[in-house]
């Protein structure tokens, strides 16, 4: 168990049985950060498409800079 707890810190482990995903193990902290882009993903699929459209505007004029911070 000991060396299967170590490798999961490494990354998600795959168990199988006959060549087929069983399951997998996750860190703890991955979970979490899966959890919570779930939510946020089913945040966003609640919303219309009139609430989405409005969402991703710009800002209302004076404000473009800020709309520049967003960018990558």
């Amino acid at each position: 168990f000991g060396a299967y707890s170590a490798q999961v810190h490494k990354g998600p482990l795959t168990v199988t049985s006959h060549n087929r995903p069983l399951f997998v193990a996750l860190d703890p902290d991955d979970y979490e950060r899966l959890k919570q882009r779930d939510r946020i993903v089913g945040e966003f699929a609640s919303l219309s498409e009139e609430e989405i459209l409005a969402a991703i505007q710009p800002m209302a004029p004076g404000h473009e800079g800020l709309n520049a911070e967003l960018d990558d």
